[in-house]
């Protein structure tokens, strides 16, 4: 009988729960989110332009050829149109130049000499 009752009571092994499943599940999506968003940066930034209307992405493979320009039409004759000269209007006379700043590079001891030899000027 003793077989018997060590069957009965057993060692406590925590509670059971779904919601560590449920967490493992939401940590791989975001694990994967972050992968995605590190290939993206790495291999397509450089697609990537910033305007005013906001981000857009240009992918090589999505762009349009650029057309090559049409050759111009060769003719033996070459007419050129000359505009009939209008009158200019008289030109006002123009204002005269700022005058032109300079400046001097002056250290602290001889400002303090100029200063003093100022007051000694005027005593």
């Amino acid at each position: 009988m003793a077989g018997r009752n060590q069957k009965k009571y057993r060692e406590y092994r925590g509670r059971r729960s779904g919601s560590a499943s449920v967490m493992k599940v939401i940590v791989v999506i975001l694990a994967i989110l972050l992968a995605a968003a590190l290939l993206f940066t790495l291999f397509l930034g450089k697609y990537v332009e910033y305007t005013d209307e906001g981000v857009r992405l240009r992918l090589p493979w999505g762009q349009e050829e650029p057309k090559e320009p049409e050759e111009p039409i060769h003719s033996d004759t070459l007419v050129v149109e000359t505009p009939e000269p209008t009158a200019q209007p008289t030109a006002e006379p123009a204002p005269e130049a700022a005058p032109v700043l300079t400046a001097v590079e002056v250290t602290a001891a001889q400002l303090a000499n100029e200063v003093l030899a100022v007051l000694e000027d005027t005593s």
